[in-house]
């Protein structure tokens, strides 16, 4: 903010830059309350974002409970048969999206297509292949939020750091140079007058 203070500093005073003065403190007040009103919205979508993430340590526990099943049932079974009815199941489907949070662009990971255990007869081994799927499912989810909730602070901060520049700075030293002309522009003012006063006798 040095070189706006320089800027200011050598300006000359006139009424044309009282008016270009003025017009500047007026539009960065709008955009400061613009981005205060940003801000809290942000702020009350991060709030719930991270009270989301309440539920990762419960993804996490899932999610370990099926990998250590399915692990018993490989060690269970044999490695030969593990993998030959692994690979009669398909995969799910997943894609990368952009969705937006209060207008933050977020990269989310959307399931548009569930795994295919139709060729999976075994029970034993759909029960644990379908347990697997949830829990992954669930970790996810939790994925997804924690990518939206870092990507939303981020913003965040960054409309916190220019509003307080504007807050702190910019605002506080236009309103200065404001005074500075105007007091300058009233003494010339009166100047002329005295001065057109004399010229007229009086």
């Amino acid at each position: 903010m040095r070189a706006l203070a320089s800027w200011l500093a050598f300006l000359p005073p006139s009424r044309g830059t009282l008016q270009m003065l003025r017009r500047r403190l007026e539009l960065a007040k709008r955009g400061l309350t613009i981005l205060q009103m940003r801000r809290e919205m942000l702020a009350r979508e991060l709030v719930l974002l991270l009270s989301e993430l309440r539920r990762r340590r419960e993804a996490e526990e899932a999610f370990a409970r099926a990998l250590q099943r399915a692990a018993e049932l490989r060690a269970s079974r044999g490695e030969i048969e593990f993998r030959s009815m692994a690979s009669l199941a398909r995969p799910p489907r997943i894609e990368l999206v952009a969705v937006s949070y209060q207008g933050v662009p977020v990269r989310q990971a959307r399931v548009t297509g569930e795994p295919d255990l139709s060729a999976v007869h075994d029970p034993e081994f759909r029960e644990v292949a379908e347990e697997l799927w949830r829990a992954l499912a669930g970790m996810i989810e939790v994925a997804n939020v924690e990518e939206a909730a870092a990507e939303v602070g981020k913003q965040l901060v960054s409309i916190n750091q220019v509003a307080n520049s504007l807050e702190r700075s910019v605002i506080p030293s236009l309103e200065d140079a404001v005074k500075r002309v105007e007091e300058w522009v009233a003494n010339r003012e009166l100047e002329d007058f005295v001065r057109a006063r004399r010229l007229r006798g009086g």
